[in-house]
């Protein structure tokens, strides 16, 4: 491995003992043949370590940040930053020998799990093989079952312990008699966290908006910011049907950013649902359906990131025929006056330049239309520094039966866009499911069409493609 291709690791000491190097000088002598390791001894240099380099991960490598004075807190904080955006933290070597009982369990208290220190002791130990593991890790690197005397760790989830005792395990002494091993307990555990947000049935879009930006997060959720008198369906409900929106293209749909689920069985019990618990019910949660009644929802969360927003403006000249103008822009019936459409393009934590270059081509195809439309794409002239500002300024429809717009784009397969017939099918479908120009008369809302547009040329590992195959 190149020099320039090893991954950066950084190990927190802020509580360094002179022993330190020759206890795990093993370890040492191992990562530096294949990472660059740094070590911060201060909080002051910790701070800056984490803030401008990206570590492949960071070894939590004594006490020090179980302390409670404000340096280690700052510290504590950044390393919290770092896990949530994606980072691997690893606590070992001399925190479980030097935190003591009570700190070590409000260390992990602190990041929300159960862990407590349980027995010290010596016995076998082998991998637990449905453990979530860190993402790219090699099994084949892992040991095979091997003797050590470490700190258990007791209350671990199923899924987090990653070395357990072997069956039957023994504990291992020079002076006391073999006894059992408690079977719960676990050498190693870890845990994968995802940013999310937990929310009851009956919250909205705008809702949901609004308080995952006050944590400086987003939420995939619905293209509408409803009143409390909207017609408009609740997230859980938008998310259980599928649930396209704006934040689809980048972040899948809704159901794919369900992560746990308390459900009403029919026989009135409550169960929690997720990847690791009462699966079978999770399964259907996610495909849009359900053994039960959806109380709640914990979604996955995201960073806030900056969008750059740019224009499609489209209107047809008089002599254009509804197909000629096109199976995507229809906006009012085949007996309107009128055939136009506006709409928005946005990137996500991309540059005005990049955002430029990207709407050229748009407008070189549009420009080759000019004999039956009218047609304008602008450039990324309008810069958001979070996402949440943009979500704020969505449209808040009342149940007054006029609603009358197309607000996104629904998936569509490549076959169906280059075929002529499947095209006017599809151009007759909108038409007939779309929005009316006269609002209906027995009492129901005027029909809207909602979705995303999403683009890729890599199959995508989601409900997405269980559909269409490709996006």
């Amino acid at each position: 491995m190149a020099s320039t291709d090893k991954p950066q690791i950084l190990f927190l000491c802020l509580e360094h003992r002179d022993y330190f190097d020759s206890s795990y000088s093993t370890l040492f002598n191992i990562l530096i043949q294949v990472a660059h390791v740094q070590r911060a001894k201060t909080a002051t240099a910790a701070i800056s370590a984490i803030t401008s380099t990206a570590f492949k991960a960071i070894i939590i490598a004594d006490e020090g940040l179980t302390n409670h004075d404000p340096a280690s807190r700052q510290v504590l904080a950044k390393v919290k930053t770092y896990i949530e955006n994606g980072g691997l933290a690893i606590a070992g070597l001399h925190f479980p020998n030097f935190s003591g009982m009570i700190k070590f369990n409000l260390f992990f208290k602190g990041f929300g799990l159960p862990w407590k220190m349980g027995d010290w002791l010596r016995t076998t130990f082998q991998l637990n093989s449905s453990a979530t593991l860190p993402e790219s890790t090699e099994l084949a690197s892992l040991p095979r079952p091997y003797s050590m005397k470490v700190h258990h760790i007791k209350h671990a989830r199923p899924q987090e312990k990653i070395l357990v005792p072997v069956p039957g395990a023994m504990t291992q002494s020079n002076v006391f008699a073999p006894e059992p091993v408690d079977q719960e307990q676990a050498a190693v555990v870890g845990a994968r966290f995802d940013l999310a947000l937990t929310l009851g049935v009956g919250v909205q879009d705008g809702e949901l908006f609004e308080a995952a930006a006050n944590h400086g997060v987003i939420a995939v959720g619905g293209t509408n910011k409803p009143t409390l008198i909207s017609w408009v369906a609740t997230v859980v409900g938008w998310t259980l049907g599928g649930g396209h929106g704006l934040m689809t293209g980048h972040y899948s749909i809704g159901a794919d950013n369900i992560l746990q689920a308390t459900t009403v069985t029919p026989t009135g019990s409550t169960l929690t649902a997720d990847a690791f618990q009462n699966q079978d019910f999770f399964w259907p949660i996610r495909r849009s359906g359900t053994f039960g009644a959806v109380a709640d929802l914990t979604l996955k969360a995201y960073p806030n990131p900056s969008v750059v927003l740019c224009g499609l403006d489209f209107t047809a000249r008089n002599t254009t025929t509804k197909m000629q103008c096109g199976y995507c822009t229809i906006k009012e019936r085949h007996d309107s006056e009128a055939l136009a459409y506006a709409g928005s393009l946005f990137m996500h934590d991309a540059s005005v330049e990049n955002a430029t270059a990207a709407m050229r081509p748009l407008r070189q195809l549009l420009g080759r239309y000019n004999g039956t439309s009218e047609a304008a794409a602008t450039d990324g002239r309008f810069r958001f520094d979070r996402f949440a500002n943009l979500t704020a300024m969505l449209s808040s429809y009342e149940t007054v039966g006029t609603v009358n717009g197309i607000t996104a784009f629904r998936l569509l397969t490549k076959q169906t866009l280059q075929d002529e017939t499947k095209r006017g099918l599809l151009a007759r479908t909108l038409q007939e499911v779309g929005p009316q120009t006269v609002a209906q008369t027995n009492g129901l809302p005027n029909p809207s069409i909602s979705g995303t547009m999403t683009l890729s040329l890599q199959r995508v590992s989601n409900a997405l493609s269980l559909r269409t195959g490709r996006t």
